[in-house]
């Protein structure tokens, strides 16, 4: 095998690298780092355990919607053209691509989390509660968790939630304040007049920068006038950014990441011991 694959081009892999999936997956990596015991150690969930992951001063967050962008990657019934409002069958469709590895006991308890039960044909609702599912899934829980043990362990974390969803963004309206689209307001793109950004817009773009090169010069992102809370594993302290004043909270999903970093993987444990009994 390692001779055919040092014989093929970097285009065939490139273009050849999804068909290893023997499952329909909503949000996979084909090839991912793999323990070689020199530059990967060991498991980094493992290192984040046991308190091994090297001490920096991270700041890191999350936005409202961290799922929808990945709907129109492959779950039924979404493309860019519409409101994609789905139907029941659709969405335990995209249940099932977005917990490829489940078993349906697992599926299911994740369903019965994420659906209005008065209402369970709602097409509006279906999507939403999809997009709440895959962020769930692959964001909130697993970022929220690495938080909170890095935080455990010593690591100085701070942490942030992205409310706002930019007046220029081209995406559909029902998509929200998706993944990634903090990264402008970082970055500035709003003081660019003629793109057409809110004044308001303008104001929260040069605050979001001076907390990020504060942190990068000093490892606080608190300002004048808007303090920072460190993010600790009892409390998970975070600060939202939006065009209205920021707010310290605290527990961010933590309904929500209780299902999918406690009791699913306990469903799923013993699912799995049930089936290796068959």
């Amino acid at each position: 095998m390692e001779a055919c694959l040092q014989k093929a081009s970097a285009d065939d892999i490139v273009l050849q690298q999804f068909y290893v999936f023997t499952e329909a997956s909503i949000l996979g990596s084909p090839f991912v780092p793999v323990v070689d015991g020199d530059f990967v150690p060991e498991l980094p969930a493992d290192m984040l355990i046991k308190g091994n992951l090297p001490k920096k001063d991270i700041l890191m967050g999350l936005n409202r919607d961290e799922g929808t962008y990945f709907l129109l990657y492959g779950a039924p019934g979404f493309n860019i053209t519409s409101e994609s409002l789905i139907s029941r069958d659709q969405y335990m469709q995209g249940v099932t691509i977005s917990m490829p590895d489940a078993s349906d006991v697992s599926r299911a308890t994740a369903i019965f989390q994420y659906t209005d039960w008065a209402d369970e044909n709602n097409s509006m609702k279906n999507r939403d509660f999809l997009a709440g599912v895959v962020g769930g899934k692959y964001f909130f829980c697993p970022v929220l968790e690495f938080a909170q043990k890095y935080s455990y362990h010593g690591g100085k974390l701070y942490f942030y939630f992205f409310e706002h969803r930019s007046t220029i963004n081209p995406w559909p309206e029902w998509m929200g304040v998706m993944h990634g689209y903090e990264i402008e307001f970082v970055f500035g793109m709003p003081l660019i007049p003629s793109l057409g950004s809110q004044e308001e817009e303008l104001a929260m773009s040069k605050r979001m920068i001076k907390h990020w090169t504060n942190f990068a010069k000093t490892g606080n992102p608190g300002i004048e006038g808007v303090e920072w809370p460190l993010h600790t594993a009892e409390e998970q302290e975070y600060l939202t950014l939006s065009v209205n004043a920021s707010e310290k909270k605290t527990k961010l999903k933590a309904h929500e990441c209780r299902l999918w970093t406690k009791l699913l993987p306990n469903v799923q444990d013993v699912s799995d011991d049930l089936q290796a009994c068959q």
